[in-house]
């Protein structure tokens, strides 16, 4: 057999057997996001004395409601019979 079919087969292995390796290196990683959510049905921006940004290391959100994930904002409007309308 020739070898240079031998030589090109070695390193088409290595090449392949590498890039399962590095394939293996970038594996998936869960990550729970349902806790430590809360919520203020409005713009927060709009406060007086509020940050503009989530980002911003002055924003406050103390006194929003504490929820869980899935969470939905008009329920508890519903369930005392108002509508959006009469919110806004």
């Amino acid at each position: 057999m020739n070898f240079g079919i031998i030589r090109l087969m070695r390193k088409f292995s290595l090449f392949v057997l590498a890039l399962v390796f590095s394939f293996n290196s970038f594996a998936r990683e869960s990550t729970l996001l349902d806790s430590d959510w809360r919520f203020m049905q409005g713009d927060p921006a709009g406060l007086s004395g509020q940050a503009m940004s989530p980002t911003d290391p002055n924003w406050i959100d103390s006194s929003w409601q504490a929820v869980s994930i899935p969470h939905c904002w008009g329920w508890e409007e519903a369930q005392q019979g108002k509508s959006q309308s009469e919110n806004s």
